[in-house]
């Protein structure tokens, strides 16, 4: 149900227009505002807090319907930003979540704040600390990545923390891993989607160029990530626990982050000129599953976290991957 409401909505209010126009440059108030009203934006909050009370994997399909809408808003981590933030202290307007470090000097740095140009606040993830910040109060804020993407890199000063917790950050960091792997996996069912019907439709020396065996090589290959990258989100929604474990929430990023940049590729190689032009819709899906990939660390920076987990657990490898 919520599911169906909310692809209506979301399709009524973002057009593929208007998400080309918010990447443009042009206010997202307007979307913003019908989410809000839509009341849209309380779907991670408990039954007791007159929220819904869904299940992760009611949860990771709502996600994943973000990623095949191309959403140009931190829709995502403002549902796990009011579900995180206690009730007083929740703001008003789209929050985004970004990984974060001290400086000595007691500055806030973030390399990369996703959706930091249509956010206004950021939770900051440092280590085990939660900050609140507003985007607006930044002594920095300059644009990252590609020029019609919408991170941040931002530095803030010491005292700009509106609200600050010396706990929950590896909870958070779960919960944001695991949102933005499903985001990737919807995104990349997009991709692979256009990429069958484009070769089903292209035709050369008189056939379809589906039907040549090199093409045939590289979907399937496309579609054995794609459902990697699909059960490995999952993965981290299973269960009924009140959030997404880390190890699960990890393993789902990296494996997500890892299949978009192989099926871009690809997607890309398959349309040939036209996946590369601004009008066609493929390079909006590619260009958000790349940015997701690159958002709150690569695959790189995943795996290097997972190791140093497992490794660092008493148990076996085996026992650690049954206990997810």
């Amino acid at each position: 149900m919520y599911v169906e409401s909310l692809q209506r909505l979301l399709s009524d209010l973002l057009p593929e227009a208007a998400v080309r126009d918010i990447e443009a440059g042009a206010p997202a108030t307007d979307a913003w505002r019908g989410v809000e009203e839509a009341g849209f934006l309380d779907l991670l909050l408990s039954e007791d807090e007159q929220g819904p009370g869904l299940e992760l994997p009611q949860v990771c399909a709502l996600l994943r319907l973000l990623g095949r809408q191309a959403v140009p808003l931190p829709l995502a981590a403002s549902w796990i930003a009011r579900r995180t933030l206690p009730r007083g202290v929740r703001p008003i307007g789209p929050v985004t979540v970004a990984l974060g470090r001290l400086g000595d000097d007691g500055r806030i740095n973030c390399p990369r704040v996703p959706f930091g140009a249509v956010a206004d606040h950021v939770l900051i993830v440092a280590g085990d600390q939660l900050l609140l910040v507003a985007r607006s109060q930044a002594l920095v804020g300059v644009p990252v990545g590609d020029r019609r993407g919408l991170a941040l890199r931002c530095v803030w000063g010491g005292d700009a923390a509106a609200w600050r917790q010396d706990h929950g950050g590896k909870a958070l960091e779960a919960w944001i891993a695991a949102s933005t792997a499903a985001q990737i996996a919807g995104a990349l069912d997009v991709v692979l989607d256009m990429c069958l019907a484009h070769c089903s439709q292209r035709r050369q020396f008189g056939k379809s160029i589906a039907q040549f065996q090199a093409v045939q090589h590289q979907l399937s290959v496309m579609a054995e990530h794609v459902l990697a990258a699909s059960m490995a989100a999952e993965l981290a929604f299973g269960g009924t626990q009140s959030g997404p474990s880390w190890l699960a929430s990890a393993i789902a990023k990296a494996r997500t982050s890892e299949a978009s940049a192989l099926v871009c590729a690809a997607a890309h190689a398959l349309h040939g000129a036209i996946g590369m032009t601004e009008e066609y819709a493929l390079g909006l899906y590619t260009r958000r599953a790349n940015e997701w990939r690159m958002d709150h660390g690569t695959e790189g920076h995943w795996h290097a976290a997972i190791g140093a987990q497992v490794l660092g657990d008493p148990r076996s490898v085996a026992d650690v991957v049954i206990g997810l």
